[in-house]
């Protein structure tokens, strides 16, 4: 059978676009971040925290304290993760003295989320309350963890068989839809 440059053209176009939307985008697999409780146990709720309330990389006063990177960028200077009553936190992890948790509002506004660990000491109005209305980041989390526990479940974790990353092909698909990984989309 003969292809005529016609058809060719219009192949290449075809296989261009397939591998154009096959290919994982390195900017949206870096934006869900894993939660494994390596420290403490796994906690859910919410809280809001006291005034000037350090968020920290690690579950120690000593710990150095997060970068707020916006504001970093911002402000041109070093600007670090301080925490007050406006900041709406989901936990995650706990040990004796630390949660550690992802901010999902401030000041009522819903955000993208960022972790860190937070003293229990400066814990207020912990609950466990339906999270806010727009559930943007918590959502893709829940998604993301659905997604690792069916790689688990069928055998393909950490590597499918095509030899991607389970993670990885987990991430890409949330944040494409946080319904994914539903149990009605899998069957």
């Amino acid at each position: 059978m003969k292809v005529g440059k016609g058809h060719m053209v219009y192949l290449v176009f075809i296989l261009s676009l397939l591998i154009v939307s096959c290919t994982p985008k390195k900017e949206v697999v870096q934006q869900v971040q894993v939660i494994k409780c390596e420290q403490g146990k796994p906690v859910t709720g919410y809280f809001s925290v006291a005034k000037d309330t350090p968020m920290k990389e690690k579950p120690s006063h000593k710990s150095k304290t997060k970068i707020n990177a916006k504001a970093t960028e911002l402000l041109g200077k070093a600007d670090y993760r301080i925490l007050d009553g406006d900041y709406r936190l989901k936990s995650f992890c706990e040990t004796e003295k630390w949660v550690y948790a992802m901010i999902v509002k401030i000041d009522e506004a819903d955000v993208q989320g960022e972790f860190g660990w937070i003293p229990k000491s400066a814990i207020k109005d912990l609950s466990q309350q339906a999270p806010p209305k727009n559930r943007k980041a918590e959502d893709k989390f829940d998604c993301y963890e659905k997604g690792i526990k069916y790689y688990k479940s069928i055998g393909s974790y950490p590597r499918l068989s095509t030899g991607e990353s389970a993670e990885q092909i987990t991430e890409l698909k949330c944040s494409r839809t946080i319904g994914a990984f539903d149990t009605g989309l899998l069957q």
